[in-house]
């Protein structure tokens, strides 16, 4: 991939400097590839862990109890994320842990440490294979919007 990009920051070089009386014209189309290459090449993850949720960018309904709050602060129960309001904390806590995964705070209350995507919980981390977030989209107990924003974090790379 970077080989690629040098190649065509080469190329787009090559075109800036010309060798020819259509010049401008050549500069112009090399350009346009460029920057399209460019744009095309280096897409934003749609869904980061730390960065605030957009569901209209998911091809969602917007939902003001989801949009502009992070997957960690919903999972970490700094905010809820759910139509309900429930936190996290309510089910996953110090001395309930509902499906094996509990995180160590009273119910109700948010996780201190706010938890990253590494952190290891009951032998699991949140992101990669077999973690956290690919268990929780498996169990059919869970909201479909919670599963749903956890799905295209998956398909993000479980970037932070």
């Amino acid at each position: 991939m970077r080989a690629r990009i040098l190649w065509i920051l080469h190329l787009g070089l090559l075109a800036v400097v010309g060798c020819g009386s259509n010049d401008s014209a050549r500069t112009m189309a090399s350009s346009d590839r460029l920057e399209s290459t460019a744009d095309s090449s280096a897409k934003e993850p749609l869904v980061r862990w730390t960065v605030p949720l957009d569901l209209a960018k998911l091809g969602m309904p917007s939902n003001p109890k989801v949009d502009g709050k992070t997957l960690q602060q919903i999972v970490s129960s700094v905010l809820a994320g759910r139509d309900d309001g429930k936190l996290c904390s309510d089910c996953h806590n110090r001395s309930a842990a509902a499906g094996g995964y509990g995180v160590p705070v009273e119910s109700g209350k948010s996780s201190s440490p706010i938890l990253s995507i590494q952190l290891q919980l009951d032998g699991h981390r949140w992101a990669g294979p077999g973690g956290w977030a690919e268990r929780f989209i498996a169990n059919p107990t869970k909201p479909e919007g919670v599963k749903n924003l956890l799905k295209a974090w998956k398909d993000s790379g479980f970037q932070e």
